[in-house]
């Protein structure tokens, strides 16, 4: 899935929200804020609309129009104070593409410009929106679930491509609430591409590639919730779907999807001041293990899947560690871009060994890792797929 672009809260500035896509398409911000950690599932930094001001808006020239292309975010309402909110606007002088949340007492209804559709938002819950744009330029939009959209062939976008903003339009009816995780696409995606974009499995321009592992052995991913702090035991979780993002001196996070069982959430219940550790685990031919502990979190919530008919269960947590030991280490990468952060590199398969702060070398670059991005997920026939990403230290 190619990105045209991608913007959350990391490395905002008082001028500058950067591209992540590092395709250069950065937004100059008007007064929003990093949400820091992110509130909701997405493992960065997101974006706060306060809605106290219309200066809180944000916006980039050269919003692509009436040409097929895919919007997503997800998106937190924390008032309904305003009669109109508009999270995101990609708007044209004839046409705009606006999302509007109009109040109606204790929930919102969510309009896609020129068709109002009665889904209530309610206060302090994440969504997940969708906003397939066809090569007419009419647009689809998904709400959670990724299979059916609840409003079909919107109000088509125009043809004069200008500005796309977010919090607010042109200043005006700010959004109150956290936008993240903003990522428009180039082309029209499928439902399998929406999903994982939902499934935090999607966002980068190289798939994710399968680990093939040696003849009798593999590698997966484990993760115990632990029982001390509620006087019970250790229980050892099976992740289908795992994003963590690590850091050194700033909080690190983990979200992990299970399926849902009775007894899962029995014993998530039971342990809700439990910690939640992830281990690497390399079976060898001869029947044995190699743990290696990849992170550990304090454990804060538990929510459903975006997708509502998936039975899974949503595990998140954060925990600041530090890095006291640094090493170097030289990774073969798939790509080797840059953006915003100078260095991207993008490397299949997990290496347990490399570390927030340590140094890598890919292709004839050496930098220090400021982030090391996870995302695996495992198949119906128990084969991961896995890809870390490392960004360079601001």
């Amino acid at each position: 899935m190619a990105l045209w672009a991608k913007w959350t809260g990391e490395g905002l500035t008082a001028g500058t929200i950067p591209d992540q896509s590092g395709n250069g398409r950065d937004l100059t911000n008007y007064g929003l804020t990093a949400a820091t950690p992110g509130p909701f599932s997405s493992g960065f930094d997101e974006l706060d609309c306060d809605g106290a001001s219309t200066a809180n808006r944000t916006a980039s020239a050269g919003f692509p129009s009436n040409q097929p292309l895919t919007v997503c975010l997800r998106l937190r309402c924390d008032s309904d104070a305003n009669e109109y909110q508009i999270p995101i606007s990609g708007y044209t002088s004839t046409s705009p593409l606006q999302v509007l949340i109009t109040d109606y007492g204790a929930n919102c209804t969510l309009r896609l410009r020129g068709v109002t559709h009665s889904f209530s938002f309610s206060i302090d819950t994440v969504y997940a929106i969708v906003l397939v744009c066809a090569s007419n330029g009419y647009v689809d939009m998904y709400i959670n679930d990724l299979e059916t959209p609840v409003v079909s062939g919107g109000t088509p976008m125009g043809t004069v491509p200008q500005d796309f903003e977010v919090g607010s339009w042109q200043g005006y009816n700010p959004f109150t609430g956290v936008v993240g995780d903003i990522s428009i696409y180039d082309h029209v995606l499928d439902q399998s591409e929406r999903e994982a974009w939902a499934a935090e499995s999607a966002g980068e321009e190289t798939p994710a590639q399968v680990v093939a592992a040696p003849s009798g052995s593999g590698q997966y991913f484990r993760l115990t919730l632990t029982g001390d702090a509620d006087a019970t035991t250790d229980y050892i979780l099976p992740p289908s779907n795992i994003s963590a993002r690590l850091r050194s001196g700033s909080p690190s996070y983990l979200q992990a999807t299970i399926p849902y069982t009775d007894d899962y959430a029995t014993a998530i219940s039971d342990r809700p001041n439990g910690d939640l550790l992830l281990q690497h685990v390399l079976l060898e031919s001869a029947g044995s293990e190699t743990l290696t502990d990849i992170c550990t979190v304090d454990f804060e919530t538990v929510q459903p899947s975006l997708s509502v008919n998936s039975k899974s269960l949503v595990l998140v947590g954060h925990r600041q560690t530090t890095n006291s030991s640094p090493g170097s280490h030289t990774v073969s990468a798939l790509s080797l871009q840059t953006g915003s952060f100078s260095y991207v590199a993008i490397v299949p398969g997990f290496d347990p060994a490399i570390l927030p702060a340590d140094d890598i070398t890919a292709e004839d670059a050496t930098f220090t890792v400021g982030l090391v991005q996870l995302q695996a997920s495992v198949s119906s026939v128990g084969r991961w797929s896995v890809q870390t990403t490392y960004v360079e230290e601001s």
